[in-house]
């Protein structure tokens, strides 16, 4: 609202923002001010025909939320890159390694027992068994540490 005044005449700027009644549809209109102050304090107001008319949430609640949703999803989608990296790493690793143990067999290096030999799948197959066999016995020595 701002008045000015120009030789004893006073002219006064009012803006208005037109609104309908969500009950009964009544059209009516409300100082821009006016409605600013409705929509920060959550206070009802009346239509011309007395029907109440609330804003439930404020706009600047309605900010609040949003932010605080807006910074928990970064920080999820920090914490999910920060896995992703980690993940990635432990992959990266794992090739490393698993191309480490494939060179070692290739040189004739067992895997098993670290030693070298010319014969390296005769060696493996007599001393280490079949890979059946491996799992088998591991599985018969995690039972032998459970009962003991």
């Amino acid at each position: 609202m701002q008045r000015v005044n120009i030789q004893d005449a006073v002219i006064l700027r009012v803006i208005l923002n037109a609104m309908d009644c969500p009950t009964c549809g009544c059209v009516f209109a409300v100082t821009e001010e006016f409605e600013g102050r409705r929509r920060k304090d959550g206070l009802c107001f009346y239509c011309p025909s007395g029907h109440s008319i609330t804003y439930s949430g404020t706009r600047d609640d309605e900010l609040r939320e949003t932010k605080t949703a807006l910074q928990s999803a970064r920080a999820k989608i920090m914490a999910l890159e920060g896995e992703k990296h980690r993940l990635v790493n432990d992959l990266l690793d794992k090739v490393k390694e698993s191309k480490r143990v494939e060179k070692r067999i290739h040189a004739g290096v067992c895997p098993y027992c670290h030693r070298h030999f010319v014969a390296l799948e005769r060696h493996v197959a007599n001393k280490h068994g079949s890979p059946e066999q491996r799992s088998t016995e591991k599985k018969l020595a995690i039972d032998k540490t459970v009962l003991c």
